[in-house]
C-alpha cells in the first residue's frame, strides 16, 4: 500500500515539474548545422531552427517540414539562426518560394526573425527568399538576443 501511494505520490508531482514542451518531444536534430526546437522567451513559445555553413538541401527540407508541422498545429512565430549560413541552394530557396512559405502563411505565421548572416552569400539567399513575399513579417537582426525580443514584442 505504500508504494502504492508513493507512486501516485511521485505521479502527480512529475506532472508539476515536466515542461510541457518536452513532453511533446519538440525538438528535431538532422545534423550540427541544421536543428530546430521550440523554445521560450518569457512566457511566449517559438520555433528556432538553426542552419549553418552550407546547407544539405535534404537537411533544410527536412528541418523546414518539421517546422510547418509545428506552425499548422498551434501559433508560433519563428527565428532562423542563420549567423553561420554561408549560401542555400537553388533547390531549398525553390522549396521556400514554391511550399514551405505559402503553406506556413495559410496557417497564420507571424512573423520570422531571421539572425543576419554575416556572410553576403548567406543573407543575399535568404533576402531573395523573403522578398518574394511582401505580406509575410519578417526582419533580419544582429543577434539571439534581438529575436527574441522581436517574438516578445509581437506576443
Amino acid at each position: 500500500m505504500i508504494d502504492f501511494i508513493k507512486l501516485i505520490g511521485d505521479k502527480i508531482l512529475s506532472l508539476f515539474n515536466q515542461d510541457p514542451k518536452d513532453a511533446e518531444n519538440e525538438k528535431v536534430f538532422i545534423s550540427e548545422g541544421c536543428f530546430g526546437k521550440i523554445e521560450e522567451v518569457g512566457d511566449v513559445y517559438y520555433i528556432m531552427i538553426s542552419i549553418q555553413g552550407v546547407i544539405d538541401p535534404d537537411e533544410f527540407r527536412r528541418v523546414m517540414e518539421w517546422a510547418l508541422i509545428k506552425v499548422k498545429s498551434g501559433n508560433y512565430n519563428i527565428i532562423i539562426n542563420s549567423g553561420s549560413l554561408k549560401a542555400m541552394p537553388k533547390e531549398s530557396m525553390e522549396y521556400m518560394d514554391d511550399y514551405w512559405l505559402p503553406e506556413a502563411l495559410k496557417h497564420n505565421l507571424n512573423l520570422v526573425v531571421i539572425i543576419r548572416p554575416t556572410d553576403l552569400f548567406g543573407y543575399i539567399s535568404l533576402e531573395a527568399i523573403c522578398k518574394k513575399f511582401p505580406i509575410m513579417n519578417y526582419k533580419f537582426v544582429p543577434s539571439m538576443l534581438d529575436a527574441q525580443l522581436e517574438i516578445l514584442k509581437i506576443s
